[in-house]
């Protein structure tokens, strides 16, 4: 949790601030992610289960 506010802070904050249009853009690689570790959790559950 400290980690995730310190980097809001110190580098999405910023980095959105100086340009807004950048906002987009984190927030698909966040989806991106999140969907790239579900499906890895899935892969995992199908072949160890």
């Amino acid at each position: 949790m400290k980690h995730s506010l310190a980097w809001n802070a110190e580098a999405i904050g910023p980095a959105v601030a100086e340009d807004p249009a950048r906002a987009r853009a984190i927030a698909e690689g966040a989806l991106i992610r999140l969907t790239c570790g579900a499906r890895c959790f899935d892969r995992y559950r199908s072949e160890l289960w």
